[in-house]
């Protein structure tokens, strides 16, 4: 009598591998990987599997399946069960380039928001005797913009105790029905943090103002911006921009010590039906440049902020 032949059992994982310790981070993580968001994941991977294995013919003991407990913090899974080892190899590089040309996205957003630097993601399975693929996140060049075009000031990031929050938030209307807010958060780093701790821009105990990398065309579409100290008031400042032809929006002034800058915001009022993206010059989609300068005005460390997916 012939042995019947064994199934394998497998599972596909998408897994959070590290990320930054900031202060951000945790919200980016709670706010982003919800069970909503892992429940869309986890059964597009299903559906994908459990379609191509009928498309290649391949009959699965269990379809690919998940509940809720399915989703953890760091870690979602869906399993499914082939008739066969044999079975299970056959779908092995489907899987794996699915997981990089489909799934991965699909989950993330955009590979290369500026929220994401730092971050490490993989899809991978969890029975290699049987069925074996894996996808990690692509990494992304820095994107480079031509800013601040005014200066020769020193634009490193992490040069001066100063940052921009990687994400930007819709918050809800402005003062009036007719705009609409678009947030920014400032943070502050020190210690092994700082590029180069005994620098000069390293030294910087104020930041005076950021500047952003804005199309002057939409000189009309921002009528305020609202800018909150940590532990501070909010308080509305007028409109600044740079020279014409100097793509500059400028946010001053602010003067903000390290304690207030710690967890500062800053909100464009942008009339409806101006994006973000429309706003904010450069090549990276829904993404605004901000240069963050001290008193010296020498130090102006520049950072991307990407406009966070709903």
């Amino acid at each position: 009598m012939l042995a019947r032949p064994q199934v394998c059992q497998a599972c596909i994982s998408f897994n959070i591998d590290a990320y930054p310790t900031f202060f951000w981070s945790d919200y980016l993580k709670k706010y982003y990987f919800n069970q909503g968001r892992c429940l869309d994941g986890l059964g597009l991977i299903s559906g994908d599997m459990n379609d191509a294995a009928s498309q290649m013919g391949i009959k699965l003991a269990q379809p690919f399946s998940y509940t809720p407990a399915n989703c953890g913090s760091s870690k979602w899974t869906t399993c499914g069960i082939f008739s066969t080892d044999a079975d299970a190899k056959k779908m092995q590089d489907w899987a794996t380039q699915q997981a990089n040309n489909v799934w991965m996205e699909s989950i993330t957003g955009p590979a290369c928001s500026s929220y994401w630097k730092g971050w490490q993601f993989s899809i991978t399975s969890t029975n290699g005797q049987c069925f074996s693929m894996s996808a990690s996140s692509r990494a992304c060049a820095v994107d480079e913009v031509p800013f601040p075009t005014h200066t020769k000031c020193k634009k490193d990031q992490f040069s001066t105790p100063f940052a921009l929050v990687p994400y930007v938030l819709e918050a809800g209307k402005g003062r009036t029905n007719g705009t609409d807010l678009y947030c920014f958060q400032t943070y502050t780093v020190s210690g092994s943090q700082l590029v180069d701790p005994q620098n000069k821009c390293a030294k910087s105990t104020m930041l005076n103002k950021i500047e952003f990398y804005a199309d002057e065309t939409f000189r009309r579409a921002i009528s305020g911006v609202r800018v909150t100290p940590k532990g501070g008031k909010s308080n509305w400042l007028s409109t600044s921009w740079g020279a014409v032809g100097m793509s500059t929006f400028k946010v001053t002034p602010l003067d903000w010590t390290i304690a207030q800058a710690s967890q500062g915001e800053i909100c464009f009022e942008l009339k409806n039906g101006v994006s973000i993206d429309d706003f904010c010059l450069g090549e990276q989609p829904d993404t605004c440049h901000g240069s963050i300068f001290d008193n010296s005005l020498d130090c102006c460390p520049t950072y991307p902020s990407t406009l966070l997916l709903q």
